[in-house]
């Protein structure tokens, strides 16, 4: 990623960070008012999950000063972004004389790429070009938004779709990309922050990773279930969406984490319900393989 259009402060022994992680140390430096070598420090021993990482931090600051190192701002090499060749790069897809890539070129765009309409990708993208609408791409957006990824042309962007890819390899790295994807493709046709049912189906397919959520597939067999027993339940509302993240990362680390959901009693019905069906089945294998080991 080129740090140049970043605009960040780094050490010079460790600039090797991803776009996403680049992103939580300017936010940390924001929130906190510190610097980035604190912020560096703290994220790590976060494992780089911001919000832990800004909670530590205000718990004890005195505890991270040993990061206060003294920063210097890094030239950046040499880098792969032209923006004369982002600007032709941009013109072949949005048309000559146009400001606007449409939907035609999105699509065309994606198609190039390989990417599939249905790819995290698709989220991931337009989550660093900053699209207002998932049909919509303006020309800053598309060259700042190629500049933080560090590619001009088709080429380099193919290039860089691997490590675009394991940004959702985290939970932590997911949050960002996550909350981004409620505005991107929430239902326009209302003035209520929601989302169809179906669309964020998809989403949770794209999103959440076995190795993150090992429970997704249950999730998505839950939801189907859920959609039969309430036909007129078609959609859901931006805190059910948050939610279900902080849901993901509660029980992702210990199954157990279920009971504090069902005691809490503050969680949406479809999350609360589908802890109970998790729990019985947790149950339920724990007694069978007790009959098993005891037969």
């Amino acid at each position: 990623i080129n740090a140049e259009y970043m605009g960040i402060f780094s050490f010079k022994e460790d600039m090797s960070y991803t776009a996403s992680q680049q992103e939580m140390i300017d936010s940390f430096v924001e929130v906190t008012s510190t610097n980035p070598g604190i912020a560096e420090g703290t994220l790590k021993e976060s494992k780089w999950k911001l919000d832990q990482a800004i909670e530590n931090y205000f718990n004890d600051p005195s505890k991270f000063e040993k990061y206060n190192k003294p920063a210097v701002k890094v030239k950046p090499p040499p880098g792969p972004v032209k923006p004369a060749e982002i600007d032709a790069f941009f013109s072949h897809y949005a048309g000559p004389g146009a400001d606007v890539i449409n939907i035609e070129g999105l699509v065309k765009l994606f198609t190039d790429l390989g990417v599939p309409l249905d790819d995290v990708l698709t989220v991931i993208l337009p989550y660093y070009w900053k699209m207002e609408t998932n049909d919509t791409l303006t020309k800053e957006s598309f060259k700042n938004g190629l500049s933080r990824i560090g590619a001009s042309n088709l080429s380099q962007l193919k290039g860089k779709l691997k490590e675009l890819r394991g940004e959702i390899a985290n939970v932590g790295n997911l949050k960002p990309i996550y909350a981004y994807a409620f505005s991107l493709c929430r239902d326009r046709a209302t003035a209520h922050q929601i989302m169809q049912l179906e669309i964020a189906k998809q989403l949770w397919k794209q999103l959440f990773l076995p190795s993150v959520f090992p429970l997704i597939s249950n999730w998505l067999e839950y939801v189907e279930s859920f959609q039969k027993t309430q036909p007129l339940k078609k959609a859901i509302n931006k805190d059910m969406w948050e939610m279900f993240y902080d849901f993901v990362c509660l029980i992702s680390k210990d199954k157990s984490g279920i009971n504090k959901i069902l005691e809490d009693g503050a969680w949406p019905l479809m999350i609360e319900e589908f802890a109970k069906k998790i729990k019985a089945e947790l149950k339920f294998q724990i007694i069978n393989n007790f009959q098993y080991m005891t037969s």
